[in-house]
């Protein structure tokens, strides 16, 4: 019959190295609407409450915030406190993950190619 030598572990199973690969990413949302009507109050607080829900039901990311911009156009990105705020905090490493809704328009995206493509990391 064999027989079966136990060898005793000489490191922790999670060293520390290991646990580093499994840390949390820093996720945020964005959520906007492009005016100030009561139809688009109701979609502005269901996208801030969608990304909320869905960011902080993730155990593998960590909740930073919803950055918001209200009765906000699309067209330029100027006035868009909120995503100003948020690609900053992307590019200073305050942020791994972002979630939004890509709604674009034709003419949006004509307008806007130029600030989009000019950024890598929007791309």
């Amino acid at each position: 019959m064999h027989s079966v030598t136990m060898i005793p572990a000489t490191a922790p199973v999670l060293s520390a190295q290991t646990a580093s690969l499994f840390k949390k990413r820093l996720a945020g949302g964005y959520a906007r609407v492009s005016t100030d009507k009561e139809e688009q109050k109701t979609s502005y607080d269901a996208q801030v409450d969608y990304y909320t829900k869905l960011i902080k039901g993730r155990a593998d990311w960590e909740f930073i915030t919803v950055y918001t911009d209200e009765g906000i156009s699309a067209v330029s990105t100027k006035r868009r406190d909120g995503f100003n705020r948020m690609i900053a905090d992307a590019m200073a490493g305050k942020l791994d993950i972002i979630v939004t809704n890509a709604v674009i328009t034709k003419g949006q995206f004509i307008k806007a190619k130029e600030q989009v493509l000019s950024n890598p990391f929007l791309l």
